[in-house]
């Protein structure tokens, strides 16, 4: 979401499958999605019509599938001698899924990643020690924290928990980075609309922007849908699917490193009421 990102590969209408058009998909945090492609969804006698398709698919040369929604084409051209181009902009993106239809377009959980989310909770997995200087001896051990559960209303679950990226194991080994990642994540008890899923991210943003006394947006949202499983050894694995959009321009902007001693309410003030706080 904070991070720009090119991407090229095969683009076409879901009403028309049969008609894949090679181009390359942008995105800037700030501007959004800018969808270059060479050739034409429609008939040059069209030319003057703009497009409005509610959804676009793609297939990304690394082997991503890709879905945009609420597109608009904004300029098309012909050239002599060459071949037409037409650039389409998008409000969202979702990156590991083909949802066909509007219909489709539903989520069994998802997961949020905050600026100062990481501060705000301030749970570490790591733990690192020097048991002998002598011998330059640094031992670094990682277990997962586990995750908070927060009950909400209406049979909803909110879980607080981190995600962790492990070491790559290399025959000429240089370096070993562990990385965790704190998000607020959310089970449905049945698939919630994207709309649905926006209203929740921005409940959450808004009450972490208070505890924070921050500005608060996401950088990275993660969800299951039944679109994206996979089947291995009967057992059911969600695909996670990737969730971009634009960010206004103050938010991009309004970075700055926040310890947790300059917070209202960091998480260890009120983890003890916690549930009636979320559930308020």
């Amino acid at each position: 979401m904070t991070e720009e990102l090119e991407i090229e590969g095969l683009w076409w209408l879901p009403e028309k499958p049969d008609l894949k058009l090679p181009g390359t998909l942008s995105f800037s945090p700030y501007k959004g999605f800018s969808l270059k492609i060479q050739g034409l969804f429609k008939e040059m006698s069209e030319m003057n019509k703009f497009l409005t398709p509610h959804i676009i698919l793609g297939f990304s040369h690394q082997g991503k599938n890709i879905t945009l929604y609420k597109c608009f084409e904004t300029s098309c051209k012909v050239n002599f001698p060459g071949i037409p181009e037409s650039i389409f902009s998008a409000n969202v993106g979702f990156i590991g899924v083909h949802f066909t239809k509007l219909s489709e377009i539903k989520f069994k959980k998802f997961s949020v990643r905050y600026n100062y989310l990481d501060e705000w909770l301030n749970i570490s997995g790591f733990n690192i020690s020097y048991p002998n200087l002598e011998e330059k001896s640094i031992e670094i051990k990682y277990k997962l924290p586990a995750p908070i559960e927060i009950n909400l209303k209406k049979g909803l679950k909110i879980f607080l928990e981190i995600k962790a990226s492990m070491p790559s194991i290399s025959v000429i080994q240089k370096e070993a980075c562990i990385k965790q990642e704190a998000f607020f994540s959310l089970e449905f008890l049945k698939e919630a609309s994207f709309d649905e899923i926006l209203k929740f991210i921005h409940i959450f943003q808004n009450l972490l922007s208070l505890l924070t006394s921050e500005i608060v947006f996401p950088i990275k949202i993660l969800g299951n849908s039944e679109n994206a499983v996979k089947i291995i050894e009967n057992k059911k694995f969600y695909e996670p699917i990737e969730i971009v959009y634009q960010l206004s321009l103050s938010q991009v902007k309004g970075k700055k490193s926040v310890h947790p001693f300059d917070m209202l309410y960091p998480y260890t003030s009120i983890k003890n009421k916690i549930e009636t706080i979320f559930n308020n």
